[in-house]
């Protein structure tokens, strides 16, 4: 996991900043990625003798503390909060920390990351020692200082989110700040938000007061960010009082210095609860990715620690978890119909709220209902048990298992759902079976959701499954030729023989050059071209082996072996196509009904003879897959949708192209999610 640091974020910038990076770096097992002016950060490295842990990234321009955020994101793009967020926008880290101008960095969080779905505020939230021992949850803490109702009902659910995730409580309790518990305190604001809240399935206790942020009554507290950000530093102007009146008065005389000796146990107890610098940030939660907010005195114990908070963030999917449950709480400002008001008028003003159409939109007869791709993914996602939820659920998915199995021969319906893996991993397996429950996930987004592609993609052995969703080719004769595609793939080059590794963080030509010398006279061939600083090696297992220490040797990010069974998509799989290029010969080719783009040649094929010479080179041709993904992304698709198992080809995508909307359909909740997106789309607003 790697997480990317702003350095010149905080009062005392970028020394305490490495500090805690290098901190983290050999406590925690992360790797830390640090932006900045390169020179001086790269300076400050090696006075500690951290130069070789952890990468800088060079931004040229620095945000100050006090400067005005909208003008900070306006016009400094190169500083070190704006290349550190876009970093992880691009895939390239998993979150970001940053202990400079709070308001510049939720701003360009906001910008870059975008908002999750669902959310129209990101909040701040902060913990709270309690006299349980068990920390209170605030938010927002300072984000947002003219709140709506429904800003603070979103801020319930996803406090309630992180409280589960984060903090393990099983079933959180959330209140609003108020004046008084009584229903009939309050504004108005908080009196909207607490009939919003009461309509959730969030554990909702009511109004709740200042002093429950620290008894532990309640496990979320929600207010707009004026009033968070004041109980927020109220509440450390009490903590600093107290501790200078305690030393005031253990200074006054012996009796005091006496006091000091037997409390001091107790005392360093306390003041640990109370500095912020243990719970190392804030996060901003609503944003599609994690984003830490550190104090702006911030030690180098806090960024250790915030950098901690970012890896467990990151680790627990709170983003995703949050966009799912926003997605159930289905928050909708209430309506009062005014007096004197038409019924009809009314009614539309509802509908409006609900983003409900008054009729359903018309669409052509088997017309896509939203400019969707289709992507498919290709062996090594297999795992078992793919596939057997819909299946359970859906007689498409169900019989379009039962239809491959017939098809190829072999069970693969109970070998998806049950393995063992051993057996699924074969490649005469894995093949068809990734085909079959990625067809099935297919028909059923079609037939139940109504979503159909506008563009097909597939990686490998994917191209099958894309090229039976456009329409070239039939599903049976599809399972037939990849279980034979797979057979002869396993005699070319038995289990052990071959194997692939993933590198990232080195470029093209570092990754050629790497082959060419840890090849010594054994096949190793750059396999698979996944964007910017992202390839994949393949070849006989001991040159694979040697890549990969090289590659570590040479900087890599991540070098790692990949859990297939043989080395595809390399020359020694040349044998294997000549001896399947009869069998494709014998099957019906036709010419796509929609847009078929291959991930071997990285291009558009609307001929069934194009089609067909790429079906033959894929044994041992590299795929190409950046300029794939790039094609699909100029069609500017509304929805990208990876039908199949895992969730590697959305990643890739996002990676390369951060803007494209994309959904992973393996499950009953990726259903339900597209369902939700595609609703979205089509609803007049």
């Amino acid at each position: 996991m790697k997480i990317v640091v702003d350095a010149m974020g905080g009062d005392h910038a970028p020394g305490v900043v490495v500090d805690g990076a290098i901190a983290a770096v050999r406590d925690l097992g992360v790797e830390v990625l640090l932006t900045g002016p390169g020179e001086i950060v790269q300076r400050e490295l090696a006075a500690r003798g951290g130069e070789k842990l952890i990468e800088v990234r060079h931004a040229s321009e620095i945000v100050g503390m006090d400067e005005p955020p909208a003008a900070a994101v306006r016009r400094k793009r190169d500083s070190s909060i704006r290349v550190g967020l876009d970093l992880v926008a691009s895939g390239a880290a998993d979150a970001f920390v940053s202990a400079g101008n709070t308001g510049a960095v939720m701003a360009t969080a906001t910008l870059v990351l975008k908002r999750t779905a669902g959310v129209e505020r990101p909040g701040i939230l902060t913990l709270f020692p309690t006299i349980t021992g068990q920390p209170a949850i605030l938010i927002d803490a300072g984000a947002n200082v003219d709140c709506k109702a429904v800003h603070l009902a979103h801020f319930g659910v996803m406090g309630s989110v992180y409280a589960q995730a984060i903090l393990g409580r099983e079933s959180p309790s959330v209140g609003v700040l108020s004046n008084g518990e009584e229903e009939g305190k309050g504004n108005e604001l908080t009196r909207e938000a607490d009939q919003l809240l009461r309509g959730t399935s969030l554990r909702y206790v009511g109004y709740v007061e200042g002093r429950d942020l620290f008894n532990g009554k309640v496990d979320v507290v929600v207010c707009d960010g004026f009033v968070g950000n004041v109980a927020l530093k109220a509440s450390e102007g009490v903590a600093d009082a107290i501790r200078t009146l305690l030393e005031r008065g253990f200074r006054a005389n012996l009796r005091g210095k006496l006091a000091y000796l037997l409390s001091k146990p107790v005392l360093r107890d306390m003041k640990k609860a109370f500095d912020h610098h243990e719970y190392g940030g804030a996060p901003l939660l609503g944003v599609q990715g994690v984003c830490i907010i550190a104090h702006g005195s911030a030690n180098a114990h806090a960024i250790r620690n915030a950098i901690r908070q970012a890896a467990s963030q990151r680790r627990e999917d709170v983003s995703i978890r949050i966009e799912r449950a926003l997605g159930e709480a289905r928050i909708l400002p209430e309506l009062t119909k005014r007096p004197g008001a038409d019924r009809v008028v009314f009614l539309k003003e509802l509908a409006k709220k609900m983003r409900i159409p008054r009729r359903a939109p018309a669409t052509p007869e088997g017309g896509p209902t939203a400019r969707a791709a289709f992507v498919f993914p290709g062996q090594g996602c297999e795992f078992v048990g793919m596939g057997s939820e819909l299946a359970n659920r859906y007689p498409i998915v169900r019989d379009t298992l039962r239809e491959a199995s017939e098809a190829a021969g072999v069970d693969l319906a109970t070998m998806a759902a049950q393995g063992p893996i051993e057996r699924l991993r074969l490649a005469e397996h894995a093949q068809p079976a990734v085909v079959a429950v990625s067809v099935g996930v297919a028909r059923l987004v079609q037939t139940e959701l109504g979503v159909r592609p506008a563009i097909v993609l597939g990686h490998s052995v994917g191209e099958y499954a894309a090229l039976v969703a456009s329409g070239a080719l039939g599903f049976s004769e599809a399972i037939r030729l990849v279980r034979e595609r797979g057979r002869l793939m396993h005699e070319a080059s038995p289990p052990g023989r071959g194997s692939m590794a993933a590198i990232t963080g080195l470029s093209l030509a570092q990754v050629t050059k790497i082959c060419h010398e840890a090849a010594q006279g054994a096949v190793l061939d750059v396999a698979d071209e996944q964007g910017h600083e992202h390839f994949v090696v393949s070849g006989e297992a001991r040159a694979v082996d040697r890549a990969v220490e090289a590659a570590n040797g040479a900087g890599a990010r991540r070098a790692v072996l990949l859990p297939v069974t043989g080395p595809f998509h390399s020359s020694l799989m040349a044998p294997a196509s000549e001896r399947f290029a009869p069998t494709l010969a014998a099957v019906a080719i036709r010419e796509p009904e929609v847009t078929f783009v291959s991930s071997i040649t990285g291009t558009r094929l609307a001929s069934a003879e194009d089609i067909r010479a790429a079906l033959e080179v894929q044994f041992s041709g590299p795929v190409r897959w950046f300029a794939a993904a790039r094609h699909l992304a100029e069609s500017a698709p509304e929805l990208v949708v990876q039908a199949g198992p895992g969730s590697f080809l959305t990643g890739t995508l996002r990676r390369i192209e951060p803007r494209l909307r994309t959904f992973v359909v393996d499950d009953l909740d990726g259903v339900r999610q597209l369902r939700e997106a595609a609703h979205r789309l089509l609803t007049p607003r």
